[in-house]
């Protein structure tokens, strides 16, 4: 299960800008192998439920995706 956390590049590939500051952007995430690695925009920062890294995939891609988390409440409702 993929799990969104946080961020959306809407200007500019590998940039992305996140709805919660207390993240403290995306630097002290650990990131899959060569990630982030899309050259376009609209993409957003998830992770693998179980896993210990994150990737960037298309924020479209809502079909694979089934839940969202912070630091206050996880939000497991399926949004599109």
């Amino acid at each position: 299960m993929w799990i969104w956390l946080d961020g959306r590049s809407e200007d500019r590939p590998k940039e992305f800008a996140m709805e919660d500051d207390t993240h403290g952007g995306t630097s002290s995430y650990m990131w899959y192998t060569n990630r982030p690695s899309a050259n376009k925009t609209d993409y957003c920062i998830y992770m693998l439920y179980n896993e210990l890294y994150v990737d960037d995939e298309a924020c479209n891609k809502s079909e694979r995706f089934r839940g969202g988390v912070c630091r206050i409440r996880i939000d497991n409702a399926d949004h599109a």
